[in-house]
């Protein structure tokens, strides 16, 4: 069995891999690929017999749909619809026809559309394909973003979820209450003491708060977490997250992982409603020495405020002053709220691997670097999430230590409204630390996602990917001077080809971008330099690029 490999559409470039490593791919090199009708990753036998396609199978295929300029390739066979060609994201891809019906309006100019497509057969001259779906004009920066979800193949409806998951709600009438009532989930109420959370303005979707009291002689810091845990559980959801593994940031709106009744009303710690976390109690003296083991529990809480990251009225309250001061004595660079948050998200992530990895189990998210960085340099690149950084299953062989955040353990547990992972590992973290029975239902969700964890860690790659190109290619759309100037940065993660050429991953300090360069310049990691930004596209904008160079 073989695989065809096609570097382009036009079958410029191919080549054949062996299913079976011992044989080799003298017999067909032969084969005038243009004309056997093939697609990439196709499957065919020693006699060139297809024997399986992706393509034919029903893949769907993200592309943009040539309407500009009115030229059309024929007709169906009905002769009742024009064809028009359709150029897949995906150039291992010909190009496809498919049947479009133009409606001509007050304006002339058409505009070519972002479509996506399935194939329906190849009969003649090019494949023929079906349209699915019309994202909409190229132009149009929300149908850009759109389409960048089909191309990365991370565009998953939760319809059903969301249906389903409104349905139980309504049904429970007050599920929250009901939670409470539910002794196998041993919460402990703390509706009266001051809690407060602080997120970017005008989040909806809060994960984590805080509180902070005097015990004896030193302070009682307790860590608030969403639990979706007892939400999925006592809904019965668990077989409904199926393929989003977080919730994904493009500059028109999020997508959420969960229902918006969950996501933005149920599980966030919003102010002034009861509300269900998971909670972590750290006991220190006056001077921010741990004095006490840590504490986890379930707990009943009502937020006080939800404040925004440095307004006054944070800045003000006698409770975040307290908290910060004794931050400070933890770790001396806390400057704002900012460092703050992430201080102590970072302390529990921390803790709560420490916590899994001597009971042995959970999702741990690893990282290497290469060589020392300073403090300033190891804060940005541990925001990207590079192929360094991974979540791997608890292991005795497997390295789980995060050498960005220099952890030997460090998981990620703070955000289960919006990580798939963080789910996982609370609840994980609620049964093995006896804090609450689970269903069978809910350990078959873990012991499933945990076999397909190098699926999330594509898909987290994937949505890291998409976010970071629609927010720099927005960013470009509203200021086009930003392709005009000049960019301070820095380089690093050093990869040398194998034509002897340099890639590097870049930094872009005034833009707070990522991104990749190939060079043949031999820098050093963490080297400071200047680049410019350049815009690519195509004559039909099938493909938007924004390349960097470096000057």
């Amino acid at each position: 069995m073989y695989q065809i490999i096609v570097e382009n559409g036009q079958f410029e470039f191919y080549e054949f891999d062996s299913l079976i490593p011992e044989r080799d791919n003298e017999s067909f090199k032969n084969i005038q690929m243009k004309n056997s009708k093939m697609f990439s990753l196709d499957v065919v036998d020693k006699s060139g017999t297809l024997m399986y396609s992706y393509i034919r199978s029903g893949e769907i295929i993200p592309g943009v749909l040539i309407l500009n300029g009115n030229r059309t390739y024929g007709k169906t066979e009905n002769g009742k619809r024009n064809l028009y060609k359709c150029i897949p994201d995906n150039r291992e891809l010909p190009a496809f026809l498919v049947p479009y019906d133009i409606k001509l309006g007050f304006s002339k100019d058409v505009k070519n559309k972002y479509v996506v497509i399935r194939f329906e057969h190849w009969n003649d001259k090019h494949p023929r394909g079906m349209i699915l779906e019309t994202i909409g004009d190229v132009n149009v920066m929300d149908a850009y973003y759109e389409y960048k979800l089909y191309c990365r193949d991370i565009h998953d409806s939760i319809a059903l979820f969301t249906s389903k998951t409104r349905e139980l709600v309504k049904l429970y009438g007050d599920v929250v209450n009901s939670i409470l009532q539910n002794t196998k989930y041993n919460i402990e109420d703390r509706q009266d003491v001051l809690v407060y959370s602080i997120d970017p303005d005008g989040c909806t979707d809060i994960d984590d708060a805080f509180s902070i009291q005097p015990d004896g002689d030193g302070y009682k810091v307790s860590i608030y977490i969403a639990n979706v845990f007892v939400f999925m559980e006592e809904l019965k959801l668990w077989d409904q997250i199926e393929y989003r593994v977080s919730t994904i940031y493009l500059p028109d709106k999020k997508r959420t992982m969960l229902p918006a009744v969950l996501s933005e009303n149920l599980c966030s710690l919003l102010e002034k409603q009861t509300r269900i976390a998971f909670c972590m109690d750290v006991y220190l003296n006056s001077t921010g020495q741990l004095m006490s083991k840590h504490e986890f529990k379930n707990v009943s809480i009502k937020v006080h405020s939800n404040f925004a990251y440095e307004e006054p009225k944070l800045l003000a309250n006698k409770n975040y002053q307290m908290m910060l001061g004794l931050t400070r004595k933890m770790k001396s660079d806390i400057n704002n709220s900012h460092d703050l948050v992430e201080y102590w998200m970072i302390y529990m992530n921390s803790k709560c691997g420490e916590q899994l990895a001597l009971i042995q189990n959970g999702i741990f998210r690893t990282a290497t670097i290469k060589e020392n960085t300073d403090n300033k340099m190891s804060r940005i690149i541990r925001n990207w999430n590079d192929v360094s950084c991974k979540y791997v299953v608890f292991s005795n062989t497997e390295n789980i230590s995060h050498q960005l955040l220099k952890a030997d353990t460090y998981v990620h547990i703070t955000s289960p409204i919006r990580r798939l992972v963080d789910l996982l590992n609370q609840t994980i973290f609620i049964y093995h630390m006896n804090i609450s029975e689970i269903s069978e239902s809910a350990s078959k969700f873990v012991k499933d996602w945990t076999r397909k964890i190098e699926y999330v860690n594509k898909k987290t790659k994937s949505i890291r990917k998409v976010q970071t190109d629609c927010d720099l290619m927005t960013m470009c759309y509203n200021n086009p001077d930003i392709v005009a100037a000049i960019h301070p940065g820095v380089v690093f993660d050093q990869v040398i080809d194998k034509d002897g050429m340099f890639k590097y991953s870049i930094y872009l300090h005034d833009l707070r971008t990522f991104g990749k360069i190939r060079t043949d310049l031999n820098i050093s990691n963490y080297s400071d330099a200047n680049f410019k930004l350049y815009y690519f596209g195509d004559e039909y904008d099938s493909k938007r690029k924004l390349k960097f160079q470096i000057i």
